[in-house]
């Protein structure tokens, strides 16, 4: 859960026993609470029920977490018609990574007692970080520690589901409505899905040209734009750290050895579903093709004062990226039945979730734990 968890408990607190709503900052005296706090006044409430707070975070998370990788797998199975390709976008999505592994292998072939330098420290974050493996697993980045994602994801992928059903059907104005009204909720769950949104419906306008768009964003913004003012306190904190930033975190890397390193087999895949018009329909095609420009921007913008938080952006492209791959890769196996391509395919599989793997053995082996707080301190 990184260091998060102890901003968001101090949220929970200060809802819960300081009656902070509507709220002020709980840190910063006197300044605007300019954070989208809904997980953590939802975790409040469970508080005033009775529950301690030191029980409510983790329940409300593992509870959301299970419902958000049921929503993913729903979102995938709807755009590819599959439910083995939806399995497979779900698990590239929670495990999918890039060639950090080889960091760990290095170390099992140098270490005499290779299954030891294994068990030993199976996930090494500092060598991950100086060698500039800097896409993370994304329920250890995102998902776990940042909490606030466990309602902008579901939220996000419902708007966009509602709009795919709106221009599917022609719908001119009730399914554009209940979209714009469900994307309205993002201020307050989380902004890094609204500005995603932001990034991705202009495209999916063009994409799917229709009247119905004028009364989506019509009710977006009506919707949203006032929580965004009162949440900010009238000011532009967070749009004020946005600025002109080429190449993300790319470092000393070329930037496409930087992608290539940190997403492995998913880069060429990729190249292949973009391409491949008979992997899904049309419709479904279209929409991911709008999660792109997420990428492109991300790379030339920082949209945050920490330029690593652009992945909460990228996310959304990469959960395209997943289900574009996974039906890449279940059409190959359903095409090609003999041993040695199904062999390649499963250690393609294995490349590209092999860093996430390690990554949780190294949570399950208790590594890298440090205590937030005392029992006496919790007393």
């Amino acid at each position: 859960i990184l260091g998060d968890w102890s901003q968001h408990l101090g949220d929970v607190t200060s809802f819960a026993y300081g009656d902070n709503f509507p709220p002020s900052h709980p840190r910063l005296a006197g300044l605007p609470f300019a954070y989208h706090y809904l997980t953590s006044v939802t975790v409040a409430a469970m508080v005033a029920l009775g529950m301690s707070p030191i029980a409510a975070l983790p329940l409300h998370s593992f509870a959301c977490v299970l419902f958000l990788a049921l929503g993913v797998y729903a979102f995938a199975k709807r755009l590819t018609g599959d439910p083995a390709s939806a399995a497979l976008a779900l698990v590239l999505f929670m495990l999918g990574g890039g060639l950090g592994w080889t960091l760990t292998l290095r170390e099992m072939i140098h270490s005499p007692q290779v299954w030891d330098a294994l068990i030993r420290q199976p996930w090494d974050a500092v060598a991950q970080q100086t060698a500039n493996y800097r896409w993370l697993n994304i329920p250890f980045s995102l998902l776990y520690p940042q909490r606030s994602f466990l309602y902008g994801l579901p939220i996000g992928l419902l708007a966009l589901t509602l709009l795919l059903n709106a221009t599917s059907r022609g719908d001119r104005h009730r399914g554009f409505l209940v979209a714009g009204l469900v994307a309205g909720l993002l201020p307050f769950a989380h902004l890094g899905t609204l500005l995603s949104l932001a990034m991705i419906t202009p495209f999916l306008f063009v994409l799917f040209p229709s009247r119905g768009w004028v009364v989506f964003f019509a009710a977006w913004v009506a919707v949203a734009v006032p929580q965004i003012w009162l949440q900010q306190g009238g000011g532009v904190v967070a749009a004020g750290a946005i600025r002109f930033h080429p190449g993300w975190v790319q470092g000393v890397d070329a930037w496409w050895w930087f992608w290539l390193k940190n997403l492995g087999a998913f880069i060429p895949l990729l190249g292949i579903g973009l391409l491949d018009r008979g992997l899904m329909s049309r419709p479904s095609t279209r929409m991911l093709w709008a999660f792109m420009p997420v990428f492109i921007a991300a790379n030339l913008v920082a949209f945050q004062p920490w330029d690593w938080d652009n992945s909460k952006v990228l996310a959304y492209w990469f959960l395209a990226v997943c289900v574009l791959v996974s039906a890449v890769l279940t059409g190959m196996w359903r095409q090609h039945p003999r041993v040695p391509i199904r062999l390649f395919l499963i250690a393609t599989v294995l490349t590209m979730t092999l860093s996430g793997l390690l990554e949780n053995l190294e949570q399950m082996l208790g590594r890298d734990r440090h205590l937030l707080l005392t029992r006496e301190e919790i007393d």
